[in-house]
């Protein structure tokens, strides 16, 4: 059964995704991101929204004894609401600190609240101060870019397996979890003064000073860098042997520099392809954490190249590695498509490129989402 609800869902959020395709270029206001969107995202969680006790819409808090607000909809269970979802029309942009909604926690006993427009779904607990709402979401679905761990998470929150106790203990652990993620994503960018003098302090004896301290940070910054790349390497060799054998390797057109005789035979990808790859992911999830998951970043190997592209699309390239003699090369592209070739002398010259090429899947990312 569990099964069945789990495929329902997935089927709900891939029917959303072509909603979202359909009315991207339209200007939709907020009662059109109500019925396109909105209540079928309900639905997809298994609630009747045509059932008016299950699902109120305009649900009325009280705050004191004389005023009353209204929050967009209320998932009621047991006769007191469970979930909260304040609503915003297609496109307009969700504020860090939605006041609003956290006002209507803070007066019912809802333990979750949903702020959306429609495409951005941000999911909201009590989980840092009983009855009042947490600053940061515990967790963010974006129907772009909607994965299966995301439909996981979500289907805690579906009526046949909603527990407030389990539910609230899913969101504690996907919020510190995704704030650890987040924490460690900028120590890997850019580590501060506290993580350098914490891992320099395990490594050297002496009195841990400012000239050490700097001298330091470059090396934490290259061997924290090493160390994932190296991790996630390890952890690819098993995949490397599939890709090379050719199934589930994305699917991209040759174009002048590669002919379909050469993407059928003879091609070989190397330990340092993927470890480029790996490189180039790291760099744009650093930046891009929240709005595009990393598993968008594809590669394709042809004979003279390896290419790195989103959603494996060709006409969305976002570099090319030549590292197939001692002169290795990356080719990045800019916003315009333009193609600038950089020699590099091993694999860290990548991260030397790191603006360009967050630059470039900014871009690719906007254009995809217009």
């Amino acid at each position: 059964m569990k099964g069945a609800m789990k495929m329902s869902l997935d089927n709900a959020l891939e029917n959303l995704q072509a909603t979202a395709e359909r009315y991207k270029d339209s200007d939709l206001n907020e009662a059109q991101t109500d019925a396109a969107f909105i209540r079928p995202f309900i639905a997809a969680l298994g609630y009747d929204h045509n059932d008016v006790f299950e699902v109120v819409p305009q649900y009325s808090t009280a705050f004191g004894d004389t005023k009353k607000y209204r929050v967009d909809y209320a998932i009621v269970l047991g006769d007191l609401p469970a979930i909260l979802i304040e609503v915003k029309k297609q496109g307009h942009p969700l504020s860090d600190r939605p006041d609003q909604l956290a006002f209507y926690m803070n007066s019912t006993e809802a333990r979750f609240g949903i702020y959306t427009n429609g495409l951005v779904y941000k999911f909201f607990s009590d989980l840092d101060e009983d009855k009042k709402m947490d600053v940061r979401p515990f967790m963010e679905i974006n129907l772009a870019d909607a994965d299966e761990m995301s439909v996981r998470a979500l289907s805690r929150f579906t009526k046949d397996s909603f527990n407030v106790d389990r539910a609230v203990e899913t969101a504690g652990t996907l919020k510190y979890t995704r704030g650890m993620r987040q924490v460690l994503a900028q120590q890997y960018e850019s580590p501060d003064e506290d993580f350098v003098q914490w891992l320099g302090k395990r490594v050297y004896d002496g009195v841990f000073n400012k000239r050490v301290k700097d001298h330091f940070t470059p090396m934490v910054r290259n061997a924290f860098r090493s160390f994932v790349t190296d991790r996630a390497n390890m952890a690819l060799q098993s995949a490397m042997k599939k890709d090379i054998d050719g199934s589930d390797v994305p699917e991209v057109e040759a174009d002048e520099e590669s002919t379909s005789e050469e993407n059928d035979r003879g091609i070989i990808t190397t330990a340092e392809e993927i470890e480029g790859w790996m490189i180039v992911k790291s760099i744009i999830g650093t930046t891009l954490m929240a709005s595009l998951n990393p598993s968008r970043i594809e590669y394709k190997d042809f004979k003279g190249f390896f290419t790195v592209l989103l959603d494996g699309k060709p006409r969305q390239e976002i570099c090319r590695f030549f590292f197939n003699s001692s002169n290795k090369k990356i080719r990045v592209f800019d916003c315009e498509g333009n193609q600038v070739m950089h020699p590099i002398d091993s694999l860290d010259g990548i991260y030397r490129f790191a603006d360009e090429i967050k630059g470039r899947a900014q871009f690719l990312l906007q254009q995809d989402m217009s």
